[in-house]
């Protein structure tokens, strides 16, 4: 029976002092270029950015949300066959009340409006609420066409924390861009 070879490895090298120094120098040289001059950026076309739609509240049941439909009779019902007891519904952000001014019209602002708008639940609404196994607040952004850079969309921590104290959850959804 023929002998396997055993191959010789190297031992691990220590990196020579100084290295890190070295990569950083470099990042520093290679982000210099990248700022200096516009990469992928065609002349005649700026580049674009993603924007915020509306906020969508998405609140499913294995049980009847008809309390739910009767606090809110300005939501939808996916999926609804007859007259049966909805089990999906949807409050849309084109549906719900338009913020007064064009500039607090914000994710940020439609959330918070929403999660009030659930602590004013009449109490058989909100134990329909509590109920309810997905209670998604369904941010909605319109990615741009072409080329672009990143948008911020801002939520702020208290946004959050008042989501999670009424047992919702936020989804972030990006719809592609539309067809010119």
């Amino acid at each position: 029976m023929p002998q396997e070879r055993v191959r010789d490895v190297e031992p691990l090298r220590k990196p020579r002092a100084g290295w890190a120094e070295a990569a950083k120098a470099l990042r520093e040289e290679q982000d210099k270029e990248l700022r200096e001059k516009p990469w992928l950026v065609a002349d005649s076309e700026p580049l674009r950015e993603a924007t915020y739609l509306a906020v969508d509240l998405d609140v499913r049941s294995r049980r009847s949300l008809a309390p739910l439909l009767a606090a809110w009779p300005n939501a939808e019902t996916p999926g609804r066959v007859n007259q049966r007891a909805p089990h999906w519904l949807v409050l849309s952000g084109l549906t719900a009340p338009r913020a007064r001014y064009r500039a607090r019209d914000t994710a940020d602002f439609r959330v918070r409006e929403l999660v009030r708008v659930v602590e004013g639940l009449p109490r058989p609404a909100r134990r329909c609420w509590n109920a309810a196994t997905r209670r998604t607040f369904d941010i909605g952004i319109a990615g741009p066409a072409g080329l672009s850079r990143g948008t911020d969309i801002p939520v702020n921590q208290d946004t959050i924390e008042a989501v999670a104290r009424v047992g919702g959850r936020i989804l972030i959804t990006v719809y592609p861009p539309e067809p010119d």
